[in-house]
């Protein structure tokens, strides 16, 4: 009998933890490896899965420890824009899943890792070909983004950015065409949806 897939399973919520461990734990070729994390655990673990923040701080803490021969890390969160996705894997993270996954896809995204393959959720990776495939913002569009965010009119966006109204009113509907929608709060949804801007850069 082979051995088991050591995974070793952290989140900042507790109840999804709960969910991944039994999950796992009806699953023979999978062992479940108990907190607290240290390093030892982690040099025996094959697999990490964990939330976003955590995941990528527990990849980076392999590859500074163990030179890149640490567990693989599977990123599994509610968040599914492009850029987070992106920065994700460009960092080095081995997988990337949604906290509304099957048990099915959550063993089948261990096994692939185990395997040394790379598993990102169909989802995600449709998500990530739809941000790509947008027409890109300037950069003056992208700061006219960000003030229109947090609910501000044309006139102090223009006030803001230090350009007449009529070329605040210019970028906006640039921005409404490009994300191809109708209302400002529409934009400003859809831009969040495909991690051109982070939620709280509406708050």
């Amino acid at each position: 009998m082979k051995s088991p897939i050591t995974v070793y399973v952290t989140h900042t919520d507790p109840l999804l933890v709960a969910g991944i461990v039994a999950t796992f734990s009806q699953n023979e070729e999978i062992l479940v490896l108990q907190p607290p994390i240290s390093r030892e655990c982690l040099r025996h673990a094959k697999i990490v899965v964990a939330d976003y923040r955590n995941g990528l701080a527990l990849h980076q803490l392999t590859k500074t420890d163990f030179g890149g021969h640490g567990p693989a890390v599977l990123i599994i969160s509610y968040a599914r824009g492009g850029s987070k996705v992106r920065a994700a894997l460009e960092a080095g993270v081995h997988g990337y899943i949604l906290q509304d996954c099957t048990p099915q896809e959550l063993i089948h995204s261990v096994r692939q890792l185990a395997r040394g393959l790379r598993y990102v959720a169909p989802a995600v990776a449709a998500e990530m070909v739809t941000s790509l495939s947008q027409s890109t913002l300037t950069t003056r569009e992208l700061d006219t983004l960000h003030l229109l965010a947090q609910g501000y009119s044309n006139k102090t966006i223009a006030t803001r950015l230090n350009i007449a109204l009529n070329t605040a009113k210019v970028h906006v509907k640039a921005l409404m065409l490009k994300l191809d929608s109708t209302t400002r709060t529409q934009a400003v949804v859809t831009a969040i949806h495909r991690g051109l801007i982070t939620e709280n850069s509406s708050s």
